[in-house]
């Protein structure tokens, strides 16, 4: 719904882009629902965030639908409405105008997993947690690092952990931990497992229609071995599994997104940018859960040898387009 994404200059916070409509979820059936990406809206000191937060509320409040739950969205008061006239109802609530918003460019989407720099002296290690369950094996080995080496830990929005302050003695303990309590390390992990994300489902969530966590190993999986099967088994695909269309994992922006609709079957998204700055789109309804690797097959087969250089998959199916590839691998086999 809102965004604030600092610009640093000179080592300081100069002040922040704001972002305002985005948002995944949607209603099964209802056409008025649907996800949406957030507009740039201004830039702004960093004083004038809590103002711009509390106009923007307002707004919401005053425009927003207040008759339909799952139409009561910021994103909507956008879409229908326009940046536009968002931007002038925002500056007269404000009283003053704000700049406008300052380019956006992003470098990676995926988390920072295995060692890296923190500083001259000290290292971080990135941790792969499927689905970001903490449980078994892979929690045991947490714990005893964590009472071992005494580290700084981060959660990050891919569901992975960050060990943090590491000095250089430290990184063939933590390893050695985490071996002994059979964690995989990420760099031993398939792409698409390393890549993925799913949101918990059932049987905890009172909203899923259908499973994701439970099941997203074993989707990973046949989804990898397709791709090992067209020779693009190395390669990253940044899969998200939701078992609703609430789309807590972000699957609206993900390359590929596996969308529950009803006791085991999905709809498969495509096309989403690798950097999730695009949304993707659907490509087929009520896949079966056993099929869905199949669904994909001849996708990545095409990716594989029709890709043009360094192209990644989401990249390929959005330059095709959905109704190019859906007359190619779906009406075709009808």
């Amino acid at each position: 719904d809102l965004g604030f994404v600092a610009h640093f200059e000179g080592g300081e916070v100069a002040g922040f882009t704001f972002l305002a409509g985005g948002g995944m979820g949607q209603t099964n059936g209802d056409r008025n629902t649907y996800p949406r990406a957030a507009d740039p809206i201004g830039f702004i000191r960093a004083e004038q965030c809590v103002d711009v937060a509390r106009a923007v509320v307002t707004i919401h409040r005053d425009f927003g639908d207040r008759t339909n739950r799952r139409h009561a969205r910021l994103k909507y008061v956008l879409a229908e409405r326009g940046v536009e006239w968002f931007r002038e109802e925002l500056a007269a609530r404000l009283g003053f105008r704000f700049d406008a918003p300052r380019p956006l460019i992003w470098q990676r989407h995926e988390d920072w997993l295995g060692w890296h720099r923190q500083d001259e002296r000290r290292w971080f290690f990135g941790l792969r947690v499927v689905s970001g369950r903490l449980a078994g094996a892979i929690l045991d080995g947490v714990t005893e690092a964590v009472e071992t080496l005494r580290p700084q830990l981060r959660i990050t929005p891919q569901q992975n952990l960050l060990f943090t302050g590491l000095e250089e003695e430290a990184r063939p303990v933590l390893e050695e931990i985490l071996r002994r309590s059979g964690v995989r390390l990420p760099y031993e992990m398939p792409p698409v497992l390393r890549h993925s994300m799913a949101c918990p489902a059932l049987p905890t969530c009172g909203l899923a229609l259908t499973e994701s966590e439970r099941v997203l190993p074993d989707v990973a999986a046949a989804v990898q071995q397709e791709a090992a099967a067209a020779g693009v088994g190395e390669e990253k695909i940044h899969l998200r599994m939701t078992g609703c269309p609430n789309g807590c994992a972000r699957p609206y922006t993900a390359e590929i997104g596996i969308v529950g609709q009803s006791p085991r079957l999905y709809s498969i998204y495509l096309g989403g940018s690798p950097l999730a700055t695009r949304l993707a789109q659907l490509y087929s309804h009520n896949v079966p859960l056993e099929k869905i690797g199949e669904t994909l097959r001849p996708l990545l087969a095409a990716w594989a040898s029709e890709r043009t250089a360094g192209e990644a998959f989401g990249d390929y199916c959005h330059r095709i387009g959905m109704d190019a590839l859906r007359e190619r691998f779906l009406e075709a086999g009808r």
